[in-house]
């Protein structure tokens, strides 16, 4: 996943990995950008023979450059001082609106645990989640935590057939680590087990599905 500022007439630089698994020359070729639902843009190179007259070419410049125009600005829902990111789905290159910095209460903005890189944020002492709840940031410290020789499991959940998830009762999870020490670990765990509770017990909500992204709460 990369990010990329936007300036406020819309100019963004395609970074350099993106350009390459489009086969994009800059300066020479162009996109076509399709929006998508979630609010998502599908990027793809523009192909002149097979797209004449169907598709709006997206000129990008010699420094890898490109203007997103007011339409999908609003697609996007992009205001000031944001940022895109992009991302691999499905084989397709999609670009989306990034979401906010925030702190990492893991290891309190420090950017390590007990001395060694804080595997949640990745050393920066700043996460990024781009739905709300604590469940979606413990999804992000599953991803991140592969490269760290983190573990991670929450039970209690059941995929059903159209690919949501449910939760059987309280989310638990566990960490586990064959390479950081116990007492990094348990930090991790204590608390994520901390944000559960307080995000289903002071709130007084049942979760009744994983839906597009976000858990939807039913009060209870």
């Amino acid at each position: 996943m990369l990010y990329a500022p936007v300036s406020n007439n819309g100019l963004v630089t395609l970074p350099k990995i993106a350009r390459d698994y489009l086969e994009l020359i800059s300066g020479e070729d162009a996109m076509k950008l399709t929006p998508v639902t979630g609010n998502c843009i599908l990027i793809a190179k523009y192909k002149q023979d097979e797209e004449a007259g169907l598709a709006k070419p997206i000129r990008l410049t010699k420094k890898g450059q490109f203007t997103i125009s007011g339409k999908h600005r609003n697609w996007l829902q992009l205001d000031e001082d944001t940022e895109v990111y992009f991302s691999i789905q499905n084989d397709k290159l999609v670009m989306s609106k990034a979401a906010k910095l925030k702190a990492c209460l893991v290891c309190q903005m420090t950017g390590s645990i007990h001395g060694i890189e804080c595997c949640i944020c990745e050393g920066s002492g700043n996460i990024r989640t781009h739905s709300p709840g604590i469940l979606t940031e413990i999804f992000v410290a599953f991803k991140n935590g592969r490269k760290y020789g983190m573990v991670y499991s929450l039970i209690n959940q059941e995929q059903l057939p159209d690919g949501s998830i449910e939760l059987r009762g309280l989310p638990k999870l566990t960490v586990r680590s064959s390479t950081k020490p116990y007492n990094y670990v348990l930090v991790i765990q204590e608390h994520y087990e901390k944000c559960i509770k307080e995000e289903f017990f002071k709130l007084n909500f049942q979760v009744d599905e994983w839906e597009g992204g976000m858990y939807r709460a039913i009060e209870i």
